[in-house]
C-alpha cells in the first residue's frame, strides 16, 4: 500500500490552438512504499481510472472554474480594506482596474477574447481605498487655522497631505491637516490626502476652498447716464449670485445716486446731475472686500446730438403683471436719427436676455407680452441708432 500522497495546486489553461499549456517534465517522488509522478507527463493528462469517485477528477480547469475564485478574492480584499462596498462598486472597480492585456480591441472597457480584461489585485484594492476616503472642513480657509480631516482610512496605512501655495503650512502627515491663509492670500485653495499601502497610493482632495478675504471681480457692464433721461442704470458682475456669501451695495453721495442691489447686479438711478462713487461690498467668514466704482451724470438737453443716450421712452404700467407699453417721449420726434424702428431687450438679474422685439419705427408704441418671467426686478434696454437707455422693470404677479 502507499503510505502517503502529494498535493499541487496548478491552474491549467487551454491555449487558443486547441492544446493545453506544456507541462513540466516527470519528477518521480518516493513517499514511503509509493512513487508518485509530481506533474503530468509532458503530452496528455494523468487521471485516476480506478477507485473511489476517479471519475470527479478533471485535468481541465479553466474558464470560469478559475476566474471566480480568483475574481472572489480579489472582491475580499476589497471588502477588507472598504467594507461599505455595494456589490455594484465592485463589480464596477474590478471591471475598471483590470489590465487591458492580449493585443485584443477593448471597445469601452471590454473585448470579446478577455472581457474587462486580467485581474489586477492591487489596483482594485487600492481604487477600493480611494472609494472609501473622505474630506471633512469648511469651506473657508481664514488666517487663523482651520482643521480638515480624512476619514475612513485603512489602519496601519500612512498618510500624507499637501496645499495649495496660498494655504500655510503646504504639507504634513496624519489625517488631520491644519491650514492657514498666508498672509494677503485670497482666491481659491485645495487640501489633499495621499494615503500609501502594499498596492500604492491612493488621493483625494478637497478643492474650491475660499481663501481668504472674498476676491471681488471686475464687473461686467458699465454704465452713465444722463440727468434729463431719469434711466435706471446697472452694473453687473459676470460670476453667479451663489459664489458670494454676502453682497451689499451703497452710494457715496445719495442725492446724486440711489443704489440697490438685485442678484449680482447694482442698479441705480441719478437724482440730479454730479458725481459719485458706488460701493460693492462682498463679505465671507474672513471680512469684507470692497469695490469701488465711480459714475457721473451729464447734463444732456434731449436731443442733443453730443451726448449718447439723449432718446427717451416711457414705460407703463410699472410694476407690469401680463404686458409692458413701450412709448417713445415727444423729443423723439425730432431727433435727427434716421428713420428706423428701435428694439427693447428685457434682462434679468444674471444679464440673461428674456424678451427681445423690435418696432417698425421709431414713433411706433410697442406692447410686450411680459407674462412668461418670474416676478424680480428686470432692466429694460432700449436701443436706438447708436444710443441706448436702460430703465428698471418690476413684474408682479
Amino acid at each position: 500500500m502507499c503510505a502517503g500522497s502529494i498535493e499541487e495546486i496548478q491552474a491549467w489553461t487551454l491555449e487558443p490552438d486547441g492544446g493545453y499549456n506544456p507541462y513540466p517534465a516527470d519528477d518521480p517522488v518516493g513517499v514511503g512504499n509509493c512513487v508518485f509522478i509530481r506533474n503530468p507527463p509532458v503530452a496528455g493528462e494523468q487521471l485516476p481510472n480506478a477507485g473511489t469517485n476517479f471519475q470527479a477528477y478533471t485535468g481541465r480547469f479553466g474558464g470560469t472554474s478559475a476566474a471566480c475564485p480568483q475574481v472572489a478574492a480579489i472582491a475580499a480584499l476589497m471588502l477588507s480594506v472598504n467594507p461599505n462596498l455595494t456589490q455594484q462598486q465592485v463589480f464596477d472597480i474590478i471591471t475598471a482596474t483590470a489590465d487591458q492585456v492580449g493585443g485584443y480591441v477593448y471597445a469601452n472597457g471590454r473585448s470579446n477574447e478577455l472581457g474587462a480584461g486580467r485581474l489586477n489585485a492591487c489596483s482594485a484594492v487600492r481604487e477600493a481605498v480611494r472609494a472609501g476616503l473622505t474630506i471633512t472642513g469648511p469651506s473657508t480657509v481664514c488666517a487663523s487655522g482651520t482643521s480638515f480631516t480624512l476619514n475612513n482610512a485603512p489602519a496601519g496605512a500612512t498618510v500624507t497631505w499637501t496645499a495649495s501655495s496660498n494655504l500655510s503650512p503646504s504639507s504634513g502627515s496624519g489625517t488631520t491637516a491644519t491650514v492657514s491663509a498666508v498672509n494677503g492670500a485670497n482666491g481659491t485653495g485645495w487640501v489633499e490626502f495621499t494615503v500609501a499601502g502594499a498596492c500604492g497610493s491612493s488621493r483625494i482632495r478637497k478643492s474650491d476652498l475660499e481663501v481668504g478675504l472674498p476676491v471681488v471681480p471686475t464687473p461686467n457692464s458699465t454704465a452713465f447716464m444722463n440727468s434729463y433721461t431719469n434711466s435706471y442704470e446697472y452694473v453687473c458682475w459676470s460670476v453667479p449670485t451663489n459664489a458670494f456669501p454676502t453682497m451689499s451695495f451703497y452710494s457715496s453721495n445719495p442725492s446724486v445716486f440711489q443704489v440697490y442691489g438685485q442678484g449680482n447686479c447694482m442698479i441705480f438711478t441719478g437724482g440730479m446731475t454730479g458725481s459719485a462713487t458706488l460701493i460693492a461690498e462682498i463679505t465671507n467668514d474672513c471680512g469684507t472686500s470692497t469695490y469701488y466704482f465711480p459714475v457721473s451724470i451729464e447734463n444732456c438737453p434731449p436731443g442733443d446730438p453730443g451726448c449718447i443716450g439723449t432718446i427717451a421712452f416711457s414705460l407703463y404700467p410699472n410694476p407690469a403683471s401680463t404686458y409692458l407699453e413701450v412709448e417713445p417721449d415727444d423729443n423723439l420726434y425730432s431727433n435727427d436719427a434716421k428713420e428706423q424702428g428701435y428694439e427693447v431687450r428685457i434682462f434679468d438679474n444674471f444679464n440673461q436676455e428674456k424678451i427681445h422685439k423690435k418696432s417698425r419705427s421709431k414713433y411706433e408704441k410697442m406692447t410686450l407680452d411680459v407674462s412668461s418671467p418670474p416676478r424680480g426686478i428686470y432692466v429694460v434696454q432700449i436701443y436706438l441708432g447708436n444710443q441706448v437707455v436702460r430703465k428698471r422693470l418690476e413684474i408682479v404677479r
